[in-house]
């Protein structure tokens, strides 16, 4: 009736405890690839189960048969997967290429319309002195004026 060895034994427990612990994932994180996840670590619990159990050997392969169709699917979906990933990866690197050559022309875009607004262009310090975003200086630091690690932007009232 039971054809159960330790390994057979320790083998079915951590099968179980991957579905268990799958199912956690699932539940806590809502990733729908868990399910795919978990039905697989299942299959592979009841696949041991029938064994411990002695179960025919045509119904004891079914689990695995179905196992085997999953790891299939599987692949293919990882196939998928990698180049969307290459695509995307593609896609960030020319993004970033445009904003780089693009970067001048965006800062004198934002500069003007801070000129509209009626706002001094960007200062930062530099060795004690306040220099604005075209290099001239606009005043010596002060610890409220102008960070020497970020720009401080003031109004033109001031």
């Amino acid at each position: 009736m039971f054809d159960a060895s330790l390994p057979l034994l320790l083998s079915l427990l951590l099968r179980v405890l991957g579905a268990v612990l799958s199912l956690f994932l699932l539940q806590q994180v809502g990733d729908r690839r868990f399910v795919f996840f978990s039905g697989l670590l299942s299959l592979m619990a009841l696949r041991q189960a029938l064994t411990v159990v002695d179960a025919p050997p045509g119904l004891r392969e079914v689990p695995g048969f179905i196992v085997s169709i999953f790891t299939v699917v599987l692949v293919l979906y990882l196939l998928q997967y990698v180049r969307q990933e290459a695509a995307l990866k593609e896609r960030m690197k020319t993004v970033n290429e445009e904003l780089r050559e693009n970067e001048d022309r965006l800062q004198a875009v934002l500069l003007y319309a801070g000129l509209l607004l009626r706002l001094r262009p960007p200062t930062w310090a530099r060795n004690g002195v306040c220099v604005s975003a075209f290099g001239r200086i606009v005043a010596r630091c002060s610890s409220h004026r102008c960070s020497p690690r970020s720009p401080h932007i003031r109004t033109s009232g001031t």
